[in-house]
């Protein structure tokens, strides 16, 4: 018997955007661009997914504020409301592992939520990555992000 089906099929999407970086009394606010690769379930209206985060540097008055850091966001997408046949709002949430602990996330391991619109092949979102209060500070990154994915 042939198996026409494939087992796992995923998608591929590559994004970049700028995180930002609120406001408060001990920092200004900042943004800094993002590349990101994500992993997703193929034709799955709730699909897990993985995906792998790069930041640069931030500076601030002239010193490094939070180094180069990689964040490794791992979830599922539940929430999804159908504009069209090809345009839809999606909400995925997870946790994210990360690795430089700075004044915007100071826990290594802090949850993940994603707002976007998909359209064909094209997505845009907003990303925030924060630890829900469980250390301090808790100021969180959050992230615009555009993605678009990569056909083989």
């Amino acid at each position: 018997m042939l198996i026409t089906t494939p087992v796992l099929a995923v998608d591929l999407y590559l994004s970049t955007g700028a995180v930002y970086m609120g406001r408060d009394e001990n920092y200004a606010s900042t943004y800094q661009p993002v590349v990101t690769l994500l992993v997703e379930q193929s034709v799955k209206d709730y699909p897990w997914f993985i995906s792998i985060t790069t930041v640069d540097e931030y500076y601030l008055r002239q010193k490094v504020f939070i180094s180069k850091h990689y964040t490794v966001q791992a979830g599922k997408r539940i929430g999804k409301w159908n504009y069209s046949d090809d345009t839809f709002f999606y909400f995925d949430f997870g946790l994210a592992a990360i690795s430089e602990r700075s004044y915007a996330n100071s826990s290594y391991i802090t949850f993940y939520e994603s707002l976007g619109v998909s359209f064909h092949d094209y997505r845009l979102g907003l990303t925030h990555t924060s630890n829900a209060g469980l250390n301090q500070p808790n100021h969180g990154e959050t992230t615009v992000v555009f993605q678009y994915k990569l056909d083989f």
